[in-house]
């Protein structure tokens, strides 16, 4: 009898076991369903990481993709291919199930786009010119931008540091006219000639191809230059310029804006003097106006102005690289999560924005940083 009933029980617990590992397991995957659910998507539109800048952009944000786990950034390089593949890919993002979209040229094209699937739209690494921002401010759906503050001063700087090391001969280098930034530093540096007549512009160049641009004025100028002034770094812009300069078998130096990585060789061989970063942050710090909005948070657009970061010598370039652009990243996820509301109801965006524009110098990251950084 007791046999039986040992038999009976254990043909219970056979068929229980099953079921319950069946239980089980459709409680794990509804637990992964659910923790799938509360990752939001956020897509940076940009021009593609394959230059310093654009790869320090997307580095950040890959850092914070790990260090915040209900985040999760994507990457385009739609700029390269025009405002109509802007726009394109917008819809393309939001058909995908994107919350949040931040880019470079923010239209009101793609404004008109992400109302239509209810996703925030919001800019980083550039200004908005006046009359596209009256247009978006108009919408639930716009976060505001980081533009990196002070791209007038960054020139002023840079044509500054060549002055101080007795450069009285420059060239100007910029893009076409039309982008803010470019344009802003660009009038920095004019800022600096017209406050010190006795440092002289030779020649100007505002086109796509920098490194032609300093190759005709060498032609024309020869040895009267002393000094080339660059807005921007990326895209060859830096690099070029410097091949041109060891052509030419003259003693230029350099005042640059924007990171690349043949900053470091510049500042060693000495002729790249004065060079201004820490715009890869751009993108990475709208991450929190970005999650605020998208968990029901959003307390209207934000507009943040951090410094760049100067850098004169091959002490700070390593602390830099270090520091603003290495491992750790300038601001942590853990540092992110203290003004996102859904953590902190507390936090509000001027708090953030005094946070992000107060501590973001390479002293104060240094000095936050110095046991996570090795």
């Amino acid at each position: 009898m007791k046999k039986h009933k040992w038999c009976s029980l254990a043909l219970v617990i056979c068929i229980l076991i099953p079921i319950f590992t069946s239980c089980k397991a459709s409680t794990a995957s509804s637990e992964s369903k659910s923790t799938q659910e509360k990752t939001y998507q956020f897509e940076w539109i940009g021009w593609g990481g394959t230059d310093y800048v654009g790869g320090s952009l997307e580095k950040y944000c890959k850092q914070l993709n790990t260090e915040l786990p209900d985040v999760n950034w994507t990457f385009s390089d739609a700029i390269v291919r025009g405002s109509d593949a802007m726009v394109s890919e917008a819809e393309a993002a939001c058909r995908r199930g994107v919350n949040a979209i931040i880019t470079l040229l923010p239209s009101a094209a793609m404004m008109d786009v992400c109302e239509k699937y209810h996703v925030y739209l919001g800019g980083a690494d550039d200004s908005v010119d006046d009359s596209t921002l009256k247009y978006l401010e108009k919408s639930k759906y716009w976060l505001g931008v980081n533009p990196h503050g002070g791209d007038e001063q960054a020139g002023y700087d840079a044509a500054q540091q060549l002055y101080n090391e007795g450069i009285r001969g420059v060239v100007l280098i910029s893009q076409t006219p039309g982008q803010p930034s470019p344009d802003l530093r660009f009038q920095g540096m004019k800022k600096f000639l017209a406050d010190h007549p006795d440092m002289k512009s030779l020649g100007e160049y505002q086109g796509d191809n920098k490194p032609q641009g300093l190759s005709n004025l060498i032609s024309l100028y020869g040895n009267k230059i002393q000094g080339a002034l660059l807005t921007g770094a990326s895209q060859g812009g830096l690099a070029g310029c410097i091949n041109d300069i060891k052509t030419s078998g003259l003693d230029i130096k350099l005042g640059c804006i924007d990171m690349d990585t043949c900053s470091g060789d510049a500042f060693k061989s000495g002729v790249l003097l004065f060079d201004a970063g820490g715009n890869n942050i751009d993108v990475g710090v709208m991450t929190v106006v970005a999650y605020n909005a998208v968990t029901g948070n959003y307390n209207g657009p934000v507009y943040m102005y951090p410094k760049f970061i100067n850098v004169t010598n091959m002490d700070q370039y390593n602390d830099f690289v270090k520091y603003i652009n290495g491992t750790v990243p300038a601001f942590t996820g853990d540092e992110l999560r203290k003004y996102m509301r859904k953590y902190n109801p507390e936090a509000t965006d001027a708090d953030y924005v005094k946070y992000i524009e107060d501590e973001f110098t390479l002293e104060n990251v240094m000095k936050r940083h110095a046991s996570l950084v090795k």
